[in-house]
């Protein structure tokens, strides 16, 4: 059936509908014992593009100084609805079924070496597209058997939370297992409601007391990108025992909508989430995306839905 024979009248939407929605988004490395092979990892993305019957697929590719691979890649849902079909005399005449393929979800991941020279994968994932799925795809594409979870090492952790943000904490995350009696109530601790006061007595016996194991922290860091008009109050949290960095943006401004595609904002943005990790984990000036992190024990195929 052509777009011609249907009753729908069809308008392409150059505009973003939901590039300045509020956004959540989890960022999470993993690294494998494949060495990093730039040319290979680049031809082998360019050679399985989306096609027509994949409900899964890369949709972009984009290379930063033959050390960085950023690709985009795509959920496809089909979605189902019925339409009145009317003779030529506009009386109803049947109910005609059609069928749609949309772009459910999209993630975006970050192929870089390690110190070993081994393939890491930094990604982006709002929540919608499970690690089951990806898993397959990186097992398919590059014969990968497992990937490995990294997380942050607990003294980078702490240094994070009780020096580079401790005047802006929301929430203080602690392992109360060897230390029962500190189990924050961080609520207790805020002023006027909002972030925690760094000068509390037992705020300041946890900061102290380095066997007090931190497992986590939520702030916030102010982040400036050329492609937005202003900069943005963005919160973040860490859980130091999955590795993960979750980002809540606000509704965000983009200075060239009117001439960049919804593609092209979509990478933007996963780009000025990318500059936003870089900046939370840098510490001293050094940045520390391969130290801080260490393994984690190997996932496989079926142990959860991100």
């Amino acid at each position: 059936m052509q777009v011609s024979d249907t009753p729908f009248y069809w308008e392409l939407d150059t505009k973003s509908s939901d590039i300045d929605s509020h956004r959540r988004i989890s960022i999470t490395r993993y690294s494998t014992v494949v060495p990093f092979d730039f040319n290979n990892i680049l031809s082998t993305f360019s050679n399985n593009i989306l096609k027509r019957n994949d409900d899964f697929g890369c949709i972009g590719i984009n290379e930063y100084n033959d050390s960085n691979i950023h690709v985009m890649m795509a959920k496809v849902h089909k979605n189902g609805f019925k339409s009145p079909k009317f003779n030529e005399l506009d009386a109803f005449l049947s109910v005609d079924n059609f069928r749609i393929k949309v772009i459910s979800a999209t993630i975006h991941i970050d192929h870089f070496s390690d110190e070993n020279s081994r393939l890491n994968l930094l990604v982006f994932n709002k929540g919608n597209i499970g690690k089951n799925r990806l898993f397959a795809t990186y097992r398919r594409l590059f014969d990968i058997s497992s990937l490995e979870q990294m997380k942050f090492d607990e003294r980078v952790v702490r240094e994070l939370c009780f020096e580079k943000f401790s005047d802006r904490l929301y929430e203080i995350n602690i392992d109360s297992t060897n230390c029962p009696d500190y189990g924050v109530q961080t609520v207790d601790y805020k002023s006027n409601n909002t972030v925690i006061i760094k000068e509390a007595e037992k705020i300041n016996e946890i900061k102290e007391k380095k066997e007090i194991k931190i497992t986590g922290f939520k702030s916030f860091i102010i982040s400036k990108c050329d492609d937005l008009k202003e900069n943005y109050n963005v919160k973040f949290s860490i859980d130091s025992v999955s590795g993960t960095i979750v980002l809540e943006f606000p509704k965000l401004s983009w200075s060239d909508s009117e001439t960049k595609n919804e593609k092209e904002i979509e990478n933007d943005f996963y780009n000025y989430a990318r500059k936003i990790y870089n900046e939370i984990i840098n510490v001293s000036g050094i940045k520390i995306l391969d130290t801080a992190q260490k393994d984690l024990a190997l996932w496989v195929p079926n142990d959860y839905e991100w």
